[in-house]
Formats: structure tokens, C-alpha cells, sequence
């Protein structure tokens, strides 16, 4: 039967170079018929030998066909696939290759082999070579990476013991399964105080009775011991006190080999005398922190891997929970308001990787409720059961928060109130004074003419008296108006807003009509509660503001509406005039400022608008686009039905 280049297992040879073709030929010898070719590939892909078949071609070697053990060997390795070159796959093994094209051509014979430890990492790789066919040649590989490894690992294995067994601190005795004594390291006779003699005695019992006699409880010392090898399997780790007050740590497991049998015990002695005195002087000194950390009036908190590891009762009350289960585990950034996240993100980042302190700082936290406190935090790195973590010291100052603002408020109200006190006592030493010269004078020139008997010119003296008396009577109300603007006089009542504005509107109908000003007053107005008369005075004041500022403006107008925004319903009155400049805008509102001295005024009116609506529990803005643009006041008041007000 002749084999097919690109067809099914040759029968003429078999995987294992040196056996099937020798029975072949034997069948051939003896006239029985060939090995079939369904027996040979059952024995082929069978056979626990990893066995690859290469095909020649003019390119080189492909592989055709591997079975069961060489697929188990290479797992499914790229190289190795079906139809794989062998310059590709042994590109990394020019003797694998150079043994291959040789074992092809007949220069060596399938007996060399070779041993390769690179082309299957990490395994020892014993290969062999037989050629079936003047097309084929079979490559049979076995692991023999346990044979070299498995002495070298002993020799290994047993160095590296006896370095540990005379290196260890600890005193080590390994005893066989009946309790004899195989070895022991120097460590077992310091830390027991054995002679040497002693100690190297093949007589284990004279050692025995030493250490016995070194106890505190030589009985229960020997009693234990002998528990352990009557019950072989067993392990123990206790303590033994010695008569001189030294604590030795006794830790003892059973050697148990590869199927399960016991061929001996290791015993192991430490002295841990200073180990359980910091033990115990840990644990008072724990006790002592637990007390005071317990009993402090701080909150105090520890965080381990950004997360809440202890709380204090302190810190429990400040997050709003009567137990630290609440919040234990939970990330510490989720009692953090986001505006002051990004800040704690960078301080966990300075105790975490920097293991720096952090200064107090204040911080909007999250109480379990949901609602927001103000708190002042601090923290150091500390270590916590074993772990990197930070101590964190928190106090609620939401009180004293609220205490600071209202104060700085206080304090930015009473320089407001302080500023506009010179520009009143200004205005008193210099508006007041001046009627008061010009009364002063018109009267001596009346004095004058009453005795040169010129009466047309006694009663224009008069007509000025008159004018000047008229002018200082203004201003006198005017600052007497303003005295009361910030106080309601009338208790609040539901207002048409509508009406209110029609109604100032009325009062200035003839400087409207003089100027030709249109007036819109549009339509869904709302009803507000507040002082009528008070709020009359605004709108009069807003309206008239509107036609004393509208400059040269050809075709005037002004708005009186409202709109819905973030600040809820908003009034405004709007106009198209001569505007506001940018640098302007801040000062709108500032007793006895005027921005256009042309215009008459005494640069009061929008100051008490401005305390009309405060008093109310409103505010009010101006906006203006700049010079020639026109302006819109705005304001905010309390809506009618406000805590069951209005109708």
C-alpha cells in the first residue's frame, strides 16, 4: 500500500521508529499480511508518545498530521498547527531544524536525539527522529522535564532546609514517627538554656528531662506532648511558661508525605516574653485610647481605603445616627456636599499617597437625613488593624457659621449705613444750607426794598422767599421719606399690582402726556402683599425715574410687566432712554448718587425704592445693555397667599 502525499497515515512504518517497521518487515519475512491501516491509526493517535508527522516539499517540511500526546504537549501552539512550515515553528530551534534535515537525508540516525528546553517553555523536551517514507519523517517528542528537575529539586529542596533549619530564629527539633529526635537547630538549646553535652546527647530523654525541668507545669508540659503523638495528625500552637517568667511560643505539625503518611513532627520554640509584654502594654495603651476617643465631646473618625472604618459617638450624632452601622463601609465622599468634593478628593490624595496631615479646613457634609451642616475637619495618617488609614477630627460649626455671616453681614450693612451717613450729613451741611443762604439773603434784600418803598420789587423778593422755602420743604420730605422707607407703616395686604401701576401711572399723566411717553401696562399683573402706600411709592418713583432719564429719545416708551424666571415671578418696569453705563450700574442704587447732574433730583428716590422692596422681603436689580439702550428695573415681592395671606 503506498502512502499519499496529501492522504491518510503510511503503512509501511510506524510512529515509534524502532518498533513497527521491525514487525513489518518480520511480517513480510514470515508471508503475513502488513499491520492494516485502521490499526496503525488507532495505535498512532493512542500512543501516550507525542509523535508529530512532517511531509517534505520543495519548501521544506509541512506538518501533517500529530496525534492525541503531541497535541496535549504543545496545546494548541500556533507553530504547531496542521499545515504549519517547520522553519516557522523551529525558527527559535536551529538544532531541532538542522536534526530534522539531517535525520531526512539519512546523515544521522533516529538514536542521536536531542534535548531542547526552548521550544516548549519552561519544559525539558526530549527529542527523536525516524524517517517513514521518502516523503514523510515522524518527530516524536517526550517531556522529561520531572526526571532532570525531580534531583535537582531534592538536592535543592534539602539545601535549602538546612539553611532554614540553622538560619531560623526560632528553635527547631524534627522527631520521627515514634517521637525520636532526626535533628534540631543551635536555637532550640539558647532558647531552652540545654547544655551542649546535653543537647547533643543521642539520648533524647536527658534533653526531655531538661526542658521539663525548665516549666512552670512540667506535667501538662508532658502531658501535651504526648497527646500530639498519640494522635499523629494533629496540630498545635500554645504557650509554655517557664519557672524564670519567660513566655515560649510552641507551635508543633505532623510531616505528612505525598499519599498521606506520617513520618514524623516538627516542633518549633520562640521566646516571646518581650512580644506579650508590648502585647499587653498595646492593649492597655488600646484600652486608654478607646476611653478617651469614646468619651470625647469631638467627632472622631477613621477611613481606610477612602471608607468609613470606626466612628466615635461624637462623629455618629454629627452624621445624625445613633450607631457608626449606619455608615461603616460606606465611602466617606457620599456624607460630602458636591461643592466640596473635589477639594476632599485632593486632601485623601495628600494622606493616602503622601501620608501628609491635613489642616482644618471647612467642609459642607451630609448628615444621614439628607440635610446640610457646616463642619470643620482635620486629619493625620495613622495606621488601623494593620492598614494605612487617616484619623479624621470633625466639629459641627454651623451655628458658629451662621454666627460669622451674620456678623460679616452686620458689618457690610452698618459700612453701607456709615457711607450713607457722610452723604447725608453732606447733604444736610450743604442741600439744607443752601435754601437756607438764599432765605437769608432774599430777606436783606427785602428789608431793603420794604425801605426804598419799591413794592414791584418787594413782592418778587417775596415770590423768591416763597420758591426757596418751597425747595427746602421738598428736601426735608424727601429725607423724612426716606427715614421711613425701611419701615412698613400698614400691615401687609393683598395689592393688585395692575392697579397699583395705573394708578401711579394717574399721578404723573401730565408729565407723560408732555413728553409723549407711551405706557404699557400689560396684562396679568399679579397681587402681592405689602404695604400699599409704600409700594405706591416705589412704582411712582420707577415711573417717574423712566421719563426724567429718557433723554432725547424720539418715540419713548415704557413697560410695566412680568415674567417667570429661577427667582420666581418677577415685576418690571422698562424703558427705552438714554440707559446705563456698565460702571454705572452698581451705583443705581446709592443715596444721593446721580448719575446725570443735568437731570433734576436729589438722588434719593431710587435708594428708597431700593429699601421699600428690602422691607418687604424682596430685592431688586437693574440691567441696561449700556449708553442709548434703555434700562429694565426688576423686582421681586411676596406673592398674595403667601402663608395664607391675600385672597
Amino acid at each position: 500500500m503506498n502512502y499519499e502525499p496529501a492522504g491518510s497515515l503510511p503503512q509501511d512504518d510506524a510512529l515509534n521508529p524502532g518498533n513497527t517497521r521491525h514487525e513489518n518487515e518480520r511480517a513480510k519475512t514470515s508471508g503475513a499480511a502488513p499491520m492494516d491501516e485502521l490499526l496503525f491509526r488507532t495505535l498512532f493517535l493512542a500512543s501516550p508518545l507525542a509523535t508529530f508527522i512532517w511531509q517534505h516539499r520543495d519548501s521544506g517540511f509541512s506538518l501533517a498530521e500529530m496525534n492525541r500526546a503531541a497535541e496535549a504537549l504543545v496545546r494548541g501552539q500556533s507553530p504547531f498547527m496542521k499545515g504549519a512550515n517547520a522553519s516557522v515553528t523551529f525558527a527559535g530551534e536551529p538544532d531541532v531544524l538542522d536534526y530534522l534535515n539531517r535525520c531526512f537525508s539519512g546523515e544521522t540516525g533516529p538514536d542521536t536525539g536531542l534535548v531542547t528546553e526552548t521550544l516548549i517553555p519552561g519544559r525539558a523536551i526530549h527529542v527523536t527522529a525516524s524517517r517513514l517514507s521518502p516523503y514523510h519523517i515522524a518527530l516524536s517528542m517526550q517531556d522529561i522535564s520531572e526526571w532532570t528537575w525531580t534531583e535537582e529539586a531534592l538536592r535543592h529542596k534539602t539545601a535549602l532546609f538546612e539553611a532554614q533549619l540553622h538560619s531560623s530564629t526560632e528553635g527547631i527539633i524534627v522527631s520521627d514517627a515514634t517521637g525520636k529526635k532526626i535533628l534540631q537547630n543551635g536555637r532550640v538549646a539558647e532558647i531552652w538554656k540545654i547544655p551542649k553535652d546535653t543537647a547533643r546527647d543521642p539520648d533524647d530523654a536527658l534533653q526531655i528531662r531538661h526542658m521539663m525541668g525548665m516549666t512552670r507545669d512540667p506535667e501538662r508540659f508532658a502531658a501535651h506532648a504526648r497527646h500530639l503523638f498519640s494522635h499523629p495528625y494533629e496540630t498545635c500552637n500554645d504557650m509554655v511558661e517557664l519557672v524564670d517568667g519567660t513566655i515560649i511560643a510552641r507551635d508543633s505539625a505532623p510531616v505528612i508525605g505525598k499519599y498521606g503518611k506520617n513520618y514524623g513532627r516538627i516542633w518549633k520554640f520562640r521566646d516571646i516574653t518581650e512580644q506579650r509584654k508590648a502585647e499587653l502594654a498595646l492593649k492597655e495603651s488600646e484600652e486608654k485610647f478607646r476611653r478617651v476617643v469614646e468619651s470625647a465631646p469631638a467627632g472622631i473618625f477613621i477611613v481606610i481605603d477612602d471608607r468609613f472604618a470606626y466612628l466615635n459617638p461624637a462623629a455618629c450624632r454629627l452624621f445624625g445616627t445613633e450607631t457608626a452601622g449606619p455608615l461603616e463601609g460606606t465611602p466617606v465622599i457620599d456624607r460630602i456636599h458636591p461643592d466640596c468634593q473635589g477639594i476632599l478628593a485632593d486632601r485623601l490624595r495628600i494622606l493616602n499617597e503622601e501620608r501628609q496631615p491635613i489642616a482644618v479646613c471647612g467642609e459642607k457634609v451630609f448628615r444621614v437625613d439628607g440635610t446640610v451642616i457646616i463642619a470643620e475637619v482635620s486629619a493625620v495618617p495613622i495606621v488601623f488593624r494593620g492598614r494605612d488609614g487617616a484619623l479624621f477630627f470633625i466639629t459641627d460649626i454651623t451655628e458658629r457659621k451662621q454666627a460669622e455671616d451674620q456678623r460679616e453681614a452686620l458689618i457690610s450693612e452698618l459700612a453701607r449705613k456709615n457711607a450713607e451717613l457722610d452723604r447725608f450729613t453732606y447733604t444736610v451741611s450743604h442741600d439744607l444750607k443752601s435754601p437756607l443762604l438764599a432765605l437769608r439773603a432774599f430777606l436783606s434784600l427785602l428789608e431793603e426794598d420794604i425801605r426804598a418803598g419799591d413794592i414791584a420789587t418787594v413782592n418778587t423778593d417775596i415770590e423768591r422767599i416763597g420758591k426757596t422755602a418751597e425747595k427746602l420743604e421738598d428736601l426735608i420730605n424727601n429725607l423724612l421719606l426716606l427715614s421711613r422707607s425701611g419701615r412698613i407703616v400698614d400691615s401687609p395686604i393683598p395689592v393688585s399690582f395692575k392697579d397699583l401701576a395705573a394708578e401711579a401711572a394717574a399721578l404723573l399723566d401730565t408729565t407723560y402726556n408732555k413728553r409723549r411717553v407711551k405706557l404699557t401696562i400689560q396684562e396679568g399683573l399679579p397681587v402681592v402683599m405689602g404695604d400699599r402706600v409704600r409700594l405706591l411709592q416705589v412704582m411712582t418713583n420707577l415711573l417717574d425715574n423712566a421719563v426724567k432719564y429718557m433723554g432725547d429719545q424720539q418715540v419713548p416708551r415704557v413697560v410695566v410687566g412680568s415674567r417667570k424666571d429661577e427667582a420666581g415671578l418677577v415685576l418690571y418696569v422698562q424703558d427705552n432712554g438714554e440707559g446705563i453705563t456698565e460702571e454705572n450700574l452698581k451705583k443705581v442704587f446709592d443715596l444721593y448718587e446721580r448719575l446725570n447732574p443735568e437731570v433734576p433730583g436729589t438722588g434719593i428716590g431710587l435708594a428708597t425704592v431700593k429699601r421699600i422692596i428690602e422691607a418687604h422681603g424682596g430685592k431688586i436689580w437693574v440691567k441696561s445693555e449700556g449708553k442709548g439702550k434703555g434700562a429694565t428695573f426688576f423686582f421681586v415681592l411676596p406673592p398674595a397667599g403667601k402663608n395664607g395671606a391675600g385672597p
